[in-house]
């Protein structure tokens, strides 16, 4: 270990002139938009303009080159520098007065040209070195093209931004795959630090920071450095957070081992070390002397961590927004007008085979509509009812078993971005989607409709749709739309958002609504995802603000309808999401795909590409397996018969788009698979009757011993809403006859609305079986 520390330097120093860590190792400091708290704006160099003293602005995000900026760290702080330009954020003329002009400049390392990076929440102020003023919007403006200054730093909105260069980022073990947790997400001084299983909350959250030639790590949670007590230089001495104040037991030189990092304490010249190589949750961090050996090797920014497998691209022809699952096992998908675009009186189809996962194409022209942009529902019978869209009064109806689609009733009132629910009678209730007003353009007053199948759709009054408005600034074009609705028993429809507020609809008659308070702490979160996951439970992931333009958040959310209504906060995700989906598993947990941390149609800027596994028992998030293609916008999730789930989708938006993805990815979730990665043993469903009444008792047969049972609603899913998804466990006794069972289904239509169902049984490892579908009611 002779001179080691001059040989850390120069390593960093090597590091620094490539712009942090070499891309293969996983990028430290990558490109990426700051966008401001405030106005959901982007920082932008004006016109895309390279010349030397361009100003700068704030901007729609669009993710071009002149909005995407590489942090550097540079002696004890960070260059900004422009992509498009090679040139570096600067304060003009190194003027120390509030309102001096933030310009471009080629780089040269002077003090006007660095910048620190102080957290703030998720948040972060940027603090000219030269002068300690905050980059500020100018005038709290909320407008394209409003100028950007250095001003005394004030804790304002418009002087925090969000920084995709410079994330939060799970920090993990290679021996045993587990994160660098914060002891119970204490924040005091001296909290002990330790290996965990991931959870994707802040206290398993870090930041790299440069500092002097090294790096502070830095809890989210806490603002707190990782650090070894007291300056010890004793082998084996403890890991803990403090107080960030800069001395040299607060710093780390990462060092690149392979695809791992050691992290290599300044004072000390001693790696971050989980103690005896302990695969135990809980195990305190200490410091040792460098071996390079596996508990001293940590994975820094992954997007996988636990497991999953994902399938290779699956070929379709077309871009699936929309997806429904067929009670012959297969699911139907479709786009628009195009194979890859809408507007128009058709829509192109197709038949996916799971079994084979080949896909069939079929344009559908018979009803005259383009069933882009719709109401979705499985209907009791298992036919698929499409409502509005791009074509806002039409309904269409697939039926499964004669491959044919009709017309039905329209609509009374033309919508597109609505959303549906199947009430327990069987029939459908829809409410919102201002996005298309039909002929004469009408926004707003897109109140509840109910469609029943021998009388047709009747108008629900006392039903409006300003009950479920966000406050979207494009106004109500935007705000009514991808309502989160759950149906239960007699006619009522829980209302869960994405506005922040909730509501009790009853359908019957001309309809009411009754305020049911706000979503705890949550914010309006368009374009987020709502999932029953147990009986009268929700899980609420997601969304931002505003349909666009928009941060979006991690943050999470039970709401529980069983006694009242009780919503509180959970564990957030790792990744801040929206545009995403989330499907309900055979056990109850709940997995989260795709998305974006700044969600802007037909883009695939910031996506979360790593799956994450929601734990009804810990009410916490595991980061899985990254899917190979990003799924943003118009992208889709849906569970398939055999406990596996399809993910595909994203775009539609013409010959010229980048975006447009004709393909899906098919996830193995890891209750599929034993712990060496081979395909666990299932257990098999014998027998089980094809239909089933409330209430009654059913006789299943397996090939071994079962200990659970639940039912999963065949669903439909498109633009993030699927609202007919619902998980049941059910209640069983074993017979005398070996793996045989009289299983329970619900006595009530508002548990398990009539419909077909994927059967599911578990074993006492977690392990699904093939589902028997099902039809209840």
């Amino acid at each position: 270990m002779k001179n080691i520390e001059s040989l850390l330097r120069l390593s960093l120093t090597l590091m620094i002139l490539l712009y942090g860590i070499q891309a293969n190792a996983g990028m430290i400091n990558p490109p990426g938009v700051i966008v401001a708290k405030h106005s959901g704006k982007c920082l932008a160099v004006t016109d895309a303009s390279t010349l030397n003293g361009a100003t700068t602005v704030q901007y729609n995000c669009t993710g071009a080159n002149h909005q995407q900026w590489t942090m550097r760290p540079y002696a004890d702080a960070y260059q900004l520098i422009a992509r498009h330009s090679g040139q570096c954020l600067n304060v003009s003329d190194s003027l120390l007065t509030d309102g001096a002009k933030v310009v471009q400049r080629p780089c040269t390392g002077v003090n006007n040209e660095l910048w620190y990076a102080q957290g703030s929440g998720d948040y972060f102020r940027l603090v000219a070195k030269h002068s300690g003023k905050c980059l500020n919007v100018n005038g709290y403006g909320q407008k394209n093209g409003d100028r950007l200054s250095q001003w005394a730093c004030l804790n304002s909105n418009n002087q925090l931004w969000s920084v995709t260069a410079l994330t939060h980022t799970p920090i993990l073990a290679k021996h045993s795959n587990q994160c660098l947790d914060v002891d119970r997400s204490l924040t005091a001084d001296g909290t002990g630090v330790m290996q965990f299983n991931c959870h994707g909350g802040d206290n398993q959250q870090w930041t790299l920071m440069p500092y002097q030639n090294a790096y502070r790590i830095v809890a989210n949670h806490s603002e707190k450095c990782l650090s070894v007590p007291g300056a010890s230089q004793t082998e084996g001495a403890t890991v803990a957070q403090t107080t960030c104040v800069g001395t040299d037991n607060q710093l780390w030189f990462p060092v690149i081992i392979g695809n791992y990092y050691q992290l290599v304490a300044k004072h000390s010249n001693k790696c971050l070390t989980v103690n005896n190589a302990s695969q135990t949750a809980g195990t305190p961090l200490i410091q040792l002397l460098c071996t390079v050996k596996n508990n001293q090797l940590w994975k820094i920014n992954v997007s996988s961590t636990t497991g999953g497998k994902w399938s290779g691209p699956i070929t379709l022809p077309i871009v699936p927004v929309a997806a429904a699952g067929l009670p012959n096992g297969k699911v139907l998908l479709w786009s628009g007008a195009d194979r890859d675009n809408f507007h128009g009186g058709s829509t192109y189809t197709s038949i996916f085979d799971p079994a084979t996962n080949l896909a069939t194409e079929r344009l559908v022209f018979e009803t005259n509509h383009d069933m882009f942009c719709p109401g979705t529902s499985n209907l009791p019978d298992g036919r698929v009812l499409v409502n509005g869209g791009a074509n806002s009064y039409i309904t269409s109806i697939y039926n499964f078993a004669t491959d044919n689609w009709t017309r039905d009733q329209d609509m009374n009132i033309p919508r597109g971005y609505q959303a549906n629910s199947v009430l327990a009678n069987g029939d459908v209730f829809t409410v919102g989607g201002s996005w298309n007003g039909g002929l004469d353009h009408t926004v707003g007053g897109k109140d509840g409709e109910v469609w029943n199948k021998v009388n047709g759709w009747h108008v629900t009054p006392g039903i409006l749709s300003d009950s479920i408005l966000t406050n979207d600034p494009r106004g109500e074009y935007r705000s009514d739309n991808h309502a989160w609705l759950f149906s239960g028993a007699n006619g009522q429809v829980f209302h869960a958002g994405p506005s922040k507020q909730m509501n009790w609809f009853n359908t019957n008659n001309l309809g009411t609504a009754t305020a049911a308070g706000n979503r705890s702490t949550d914010d309006h979160s368009m374009n987020g995802n709502a999932s029953l996951y147990d009986v009268g439970k929700i899980l609420k992931v997601g969304g931002a603000p505003a349909y666009e333009n928009s941060i979006a958040t991690k943050k999470s959310y039970i709401i529980d309808i069983n006694n009242g209504v009780i919503s509180q906060p959970v564990a957030a995700m790792a990744y801040a999401r929206a545009f995403n989906s989330s499907v309900v598993l055979p056990d109850g947990s709940v997995m989260v795909f795709g998305g974006q941390a700044y969600p802007v149609p037909f883009t695939d800027a910031q996506p979360a590409l790593a799956a994450e596994l929601w734990d009804p028992v810990t009410q916490s998030f595991t980061t899985l397996a990254s899917m190979k293609i990003p799924r943003t916008y118009h992208s889709v999730a849906l569970l398939l018969p055999d406990a596996r789930v399809f993910v595909g989708g994203g775009g539609l938006c013409g010959g010229s788009c980048t975006t447009n993805h004709f393909d899906a990815e098919i996830f193995t979730p890891p209750y599929l698979l034993a712990g060496n990665g081979t395909d666990a043993v299932r257990p098999i469903i014998n027998q089980a009757p094809a239909t089933a009444g409330y209430g009654n008792n059913i006789t299943v047969t397996t090939n071994s011993a079962i200990a659970k049972f639940a039912l999963v609603r065949m669903s439909s899913v498109t633009h993030t809403v699927n609202n007919d998804q619902r998980r049941i466990p059910l209640t069983f006794t074993a017979n005398t006859t070996a793996n045989s069972y009289t299983v329970t289904l619900p006595a009530n239509a508002g548990i398990a609305t009539p419909g077909y169902y994927l059967l599911f049984a578990l074993n006492a490892a977690g392990v699904p079986s093939i589902s028997k579908i099902i039809k209840v009611g």
